[in-house]
């Protein structure tokens, strides 16, 4: 009788790297050909200028021999593209089915203090907001400074639309912000 050994399915390991750069023309090219070379795969990215300078972050997958390679090559690269990173060992994201997405999108004054009276307004009503973003834009006649926020939150299925689109508007009333809040549609 002959024994045969299958081998066993690699189990993936999962990184969030972030990594912030004054050359992402060199720096971000490098980077994606490196996690390509070991073998793992970028499976969600976002990137941004702030100033000079660009950030990214990044949810990246691959066999564990191949991720602990990438973590130590990307140690190695750094400094020749003037990146400052930071990685950490993380798990698959898993989604309350019960909980639904909702897009705010909000216009007001540019001053310090509406982003975090934004935040309070949500997190009163949700305990997770998936993407955020926050913009500066002006007016086309007068060059007027706006602060543009939008963000998509994950709340009950069961939250009562009416309630909270009431809510809002009360909010974006108090505080003199132009806003819509909906379900999110693809």
């Amino acid at each position: 009788m002959r024994l045969l050994f299958l081998p066993m399915p690699m189990k993936k390991q999962h990184l969030a790297i972030t990594l912030q750069t004054d050359t992402p023309e060199q720096a971000l090219p490098a980077f994606a050909a490196l996690c390509a070379e070991q073998e793992c795969q970028m499976t969600e990215a976002r990137s941004a200028c702030f100033g000079n300078m660009t950030v990214g972050a990044f949810y990246v997958t691959g066999r564990w021999d191949a991720v602990a390679k990438l973590e130590n090559l990307l140690h190695t690269m750094a400094p020749e593209y003037n990146m400052l990173l930071q990685i950490e060992r993380t798990t698959p994201a898993k989604y309350d089915t019960s909980l639904v997405p909702f897009s705010l999108y909000l216009t007001c004054e540019d001053t310090p203090e509406n982003l975090s009276l934004v935040l309070r307004f949500v997190y009163r009503r949700t305990t997770m907001i998936h993407n955020l973003t926050v913009g500066e834009t002006t007016t086309p006649y007068t060059h007027h400074r706006l602060q543009a926020i939008s963000l998509t939150m994950l709340m009950p299925v069961d939250t009562p639309l009416a309630e909270l689109r009431e809510a809002f508007i009360l909010f974006c009333d108090e505080y003199n912000f132009d806003g819509i809040i909906e379900p999110e549609r693809h």
